[in-house]
């Protein structure tokens, strides 16, 4: 195995690995509509294209977010124009990334798989996902910069323990955070 097949396949389980990358994990219409499982090209499952989830999870949560916080009218306004900036770097990704697979998806049986086509496939739609997932961090760094120390320690009290199966609290009370 040469040092570049080596690279590359390190890279591909590192994105892999990195939640919200994998194009899995949230369709074109948002969280919920991702691709058929079993599909050969790896891009099984519900949820997101990676990269845009946790925005859209933000821009959801934000009215919650506000009240838990205690939020300022004019940090909520930041918040919404940093996601409403970065959504729109993202969106043109995640249509690329789409149209990408869709493309991958009509062109190869599901019965049948070839690694070596996969593996091209992947490294040509790699940067679309690493694009989406650094816009996405930028993102959340820019809005975690909007809050103060105390709302920034809250938030990640509230974001460790809602992580946790089980409960725990969420923005908006319950453990379901609805």
């Amino acid at each position: 195995m040469n040092v570049r097949s080596i690279l590359t396949t390190a890279l591909m389980m590192a994105i892999a690995a990195v939640p919200g990358t994998v194009p899995a994990q949230v369709g074109p219409g948002g969280p919920g509509g991702g691709f058929h499982r079993g599909d050969p090209s790896g891009f099984g499952g519900h949820g997101g294209f990676g990269g845009g989830p946790d925005l859209y999870r933000l821009q959801h949560r934000l009215p919650r977010m506000a009240e838990s916080l205690g939020l300022t009218e004019e940090q909520v306004t930041q918040i919404e124009a940093i996601i409403d900036e970065e959504l729109t770097v993202i969106e043109p990704l995640r249509t690329q990334l789409h149209e990408a697979v869709q493309a991958y998806r009509d062109s190869h049986d599901p019965g049948q798989f070839d690694e070596i086509e996969l593996r091209s496939f992947l490294e040509r739609v790699s940067p679309l996902k690493i694009d989406i997932e650094v816009a996405t961090a930028r993102a959340m760094s820019r809005a975690f910069d909007v809050l103060t120390s105390e709302q920034l320690d809250q938030m990640l009290e509230f974001r460790g323990s809602a992580g946790r199966r089980g409960g725990g609290k969420r923005f908006g009370g319950g453990p379901t955070g609805s």
